[in-house]
Parts: structure tokens; C-alpha cells; sequence
């Protein structure tokens, strides 16, 4: 994680060394990701990097933590949390996200990037790092529900939430893999209103699998 250094800095700057990074990194894999395209970009000297991160890794996993962070806290910011329906509150948070990949393309295509594991060489540290982070807010959203008699007692909590976390990190995949498009064209044609039919009837299709299982 940054260094006392780093967090001393002023927030024009620490978000400057923020934004830049995050596009060196989305634009590049994690091997051609280069420091010193960055320090260029920013006008500093390279050893300034090394005073705020140890390395490219300590860099890499800030930007993971960060990028998430700000997902998660869109979707918490935007979610009527009132609805007494789960299943209603579960789709929300899906729908939100997709909105927060529309509006934070750099973001998504990123946390895309990290999740995919493509020419990642920490690619089991990264995902389980991200999924650990869903995981987490999903299962305080099921403890909730179960507490208010939405979801089965009789069902252990860590299997609903590594469930639902499966799902919610994987239903861009399953669109994009339906639509034979990748993240980018995810991002940039989200707003066809094709696309958002489909992507509506993928949501639905999945709440309902979740409610009523896949036997006949």
C-alpha cells in the first residue's frame, strides 16, 4: 500500500498519479505497464514513484483496491436499501453496476482486465483479492435479509454469498460472451437500447433461476 509519503500529498496530485496509473494499467497489460511512461506523463522523476509505492506490484494492487472501493461505494450510494424485497435489492446492485461501468469506463475496463487474469502474473491473488471484496458486502446484505426473513435460515450464509458473488462477478462476462463483445464494447455500446434489452432480460433470466432453481 502507499507510503505516509504518498498520502501527505495534496489530493490534485495524489488523484493526478491516481488517474494516470489507472490508465497506463488499463491500457497495458501488467508486464507492459510502464513506469516510466508514467513518471513522463506526470513531469516527475521516477525515483518519486518509489517514494510513494515500493513497487510496480505495491502500485498495481492499490489500483485494484482503489477501483473496487469506488465500485462498491456507487453501488451502496445508489441502492434503495428500503425495498424489503431481496431479490428486487439484489438486481438493483446488478443494474447499478452496470450503470457505474457507463459512467467509469477507465474503471471498468480495468477491474475487467484484472478479473479476466489475462497476462496477469498474480492473477489468483488479484481475483481472490476482488471477489473477497463482493463477497464481503454481499454476505453483510444476506445477514440482513435473513435476519428480516427474506432468505432461508437453513442455508449456510457463505455458500449464498460465494453464490451470489460467482454470479455478480461473472453476468458481464455471460453477456459480453452472448453478444460476442468484449469490455470495451460492453462500455461504449451499453447506452443501445438492443444491448439494454438484453442485458435486462439476462438480469431477469438470472433472479429467477436464483428464486426458482433450474428443475422443470
Amino acid at each position: 500500500m502507499p507510503s505516509n509519503t504518498y498520502y501527505n500529498l495534496p489530493t490534485t496530485k495524489k488523484d493526478k498519479i491516481f488517474n494516470i496509473a489507472l490508465e497506463e494499467f488499463t491500457k497495458n497489460n501488467y508486464n507492459d505497464a510502464s513506469i516510466t511512461r508514467m513518471v513522463k506523463t506526470l513531469k516527475i522523476a521516477k525515483g518519486s514513484i518509489y517514494q510513494y509505492f515500493n513497487n510496480k506490484k505495491d502500485l498495481y494492487f492499490y489500483l485494484i483496491e482503489q477501483a473496487s472501493n469506488k465500485k462498491l461505494e456507487y453501488i451502496s450510494s445508489n441502492v434503495k436499501f428500503e425495498t424489503s424485497d431481496f431479490i428486487e435489492l439484489y438486481k438493483q446492485i446488478l443494474k447499478i453496476g452496470t450503470k457505474f461501468d457507463i459512467e467509469y469506463p477507465t474503471y471498468s475496463i480495468f477491474l475487467s482486465k484484472v478479473f479476466s487474469g489475462n497476462h496477469d502474473p498474480f492473477k489468483n491473488e488479484t481475483i481472490d483479492s476482488m471477489k473477497l471484496m463482493s463477497d464481503n458486502y454481499i454476505k453483510n446484505l444476506i445477514i440482513q435479509a435473513r435476519d428480516n426473513g427474506q432468505i432461508r435460515k437453513d442455508i449456510d450464509i457463505e455458500l449464498i454469498a460465494f453464490f451470489l458473488t460467482e454470479i455478480t462477478t461473472n453476468i458481464g462476462r455471460y453477456i459480453m460472451k452472448k453478444n460476442g463483445i468484449n469490455q470495451e464494447k460492453l462500455v461504449s455500446t451499453i447506452k443501445n437500447d438492443t444491448l439494454n434489452i438484453q442485458i435486462e432480460k439476462a438480469l431477469d433470466d438470472t433472479l429467477e433461476l436464483i428464486k426458482k432453481g433450474i428443475l422443470a
